[in-house]
């Protein structure tokens, strides 16, 4: 009986929930110590929600979801306009509405990895070859020599984007392996950066065999299942049978055009594979908060985020950021270096689905915004909430920590006011 009342009353939230993006909802996460609901976060949350829908209107975009977590709360839970461009037909996005992420797809590769090396199935220090014998490059003493650090931190040597174009023809992933001796190098491993997607994924072949297991497994058992990320999913017919998708648009000279779902990269899964919706991209959001570490440690969420390599920027994406003072790439993500904090952040791009997310690890809040249309709504709108938290961060900041209480001394230990 008490187990029915319990469930009762858990769906009735979800329905809340549903209806009302701005309720705070608490992750299971154990006994973890986390921080009571702030109202002046939510106000500014708020404040974001109007330019976002806004910002809709101006770009035109179809269709796109936001979620927004602060510790373990989240503040903002919400789906906006439609599913696709489709005359006479209301087809909302929800949360639960699936979209391809592109290259946020890297950060799942990455903290999978993770999860294997918390297991001792793996370190982040071993050799390619040790896991992947078959593992060659242009020099055979240099693809001896290559990490997995090396691999996810888009420092192996190997040319720019070597190979994507295989990835896009569709190549099975073991014949484009078989590929990589003919690569030109640029550089020794570990000198210089120089994005990827095919040798990246190497890091997917590599899970796929310790694990005796189809990547799609790994996936579902490692991360999707113990998260609760219900829509996840890493093939083509994850998305386009899953009932409730996302079409993405293109744009022409007058609107927003659909086009269809293609299966482009899910031979490529880490670099750009992962589909998902944005209740599933706000469990990730927790784990990446560091409010999951039964799935995986903070020494290696840690690891994962050390700044790595110089990474410059030649879009000059980040010129819509104030106060960038360096950015870098660590091991599946960029880290954006300003005076006050360092941001955890990655974009993706894929068969004209955009999406961004951003992780603030020192004041713990994160933001994903996912698009069915590669517009410049995610590009404007994350800076747009970095700088309504710069404006509001004492008054933020004050709630938790009023006149006389230290962050950094245990709460037993504090004065009485």
């Amino acid at each position: 009986m008490k187990d029915h009342i319990f469930l009762s009353l858990f769906a009735f939230i979800g329905l809340l929930l549903l209806f009302n993006p701005f309720i705070s909802i608490e992750s299971h996460i154990g006994s973890v110590n986390h921080m009571s609901h702030n109202p002046r976060f939510q106000k500014m949350v708020r404040e974001f929600d109007k330019y976002f829908q806004a910002e809709m209107k101006k770009t035109g975009t179809p269709g796109a979801a936001v979620v927004i977590v602060q510790d373990t709360s989240v503040y903002l839970l919400k789906g906006y306009g439609k599913r696709r461009n489709k005359w006479k037909k209301k087809e909302p996005v929800d949360i639960n509405t699936v979209f391809r992420i592109g290259s946020l797809s890297k950060g799942f590769g990455s903290i999978l990895t993770g999860v294997l090396v918390d297991e001792d199935s793996l370190s982040f220090d071993d050799k390619v070859q040790k896991h992947l014998p078959q593992f060659s490059l242009e020099s055979s003493e240099q693809a001896s020599r290559v990490s997995l650090r090396h691999i996810l931190s888009h420092t192996s040597g190997i040319s720019y984007h070597a190979y994507t174009d295989l990835i896009e023809n569709r190549w099975k992933y073991d014949d484009i392996l078989a590929m990589f001796p003919k690569a030109k190098l640029a550089t020794k491993e570990g000198e210089a950066y120089s994005y990827q997607n095919a040798i990246y994924s190497v890091v997917g072949k590599i899970a796929e065999d310790k694990m005796s297991q189809p990547l799609e497994q790994v996936f579902q058992e490692k991360l999707f299942d113990p998260l609760g990320m219900e829509n996840a999913s890493v093939t083509y017919k994850g998305i386009t049978k899953s009932g409730n998708h996302a079409w993405p648009h293109k744009l022409t000279k007058k609107y927003w055009k659909q086009v269809p779902i293609t299966d482009k990269y899910y031979n490529a899964v880490p670099a750009g594979g992962v589909n998902a919706s944005i209740s599933d991209m706000a469990q990730w959001c927790q784990l990446l908060l560091g409010n999951r570490p039964d799935i995986v440690s903070e020494e290696t969420l840690d690891d994962i985020f050390t700044p790595h390599i110089n990474a410059h920027n030649k879009r000059k994406y980040f010129s819509r950021w104030k106060d960038v003072k360096e950015h870098h790439y660590s091991l599946g993500w960029r880290i954006v270096k300003r005076s006050q904090d360092e941001l955890v952040y990655h974009g993706g791009f894929v068969n004209n689905f955009k999406g961004e997310i951003l992780v603030n690890r020192k004041d713990k809040f994160a933001i994903c915004i996912l698009t069915n249309a590669p517009s410049n709504l995610s590009s404007r709108s994350i800076p747009h909430f970095l700088n309504l938290y710069e404006n509001n961060r004492n008054a933020i900041q004050e709630f938790w920590f009023p006149e006389g209480i230290d962050e950094n001394v245990p709460q037993e230990e504090q004065p009485s006011l």
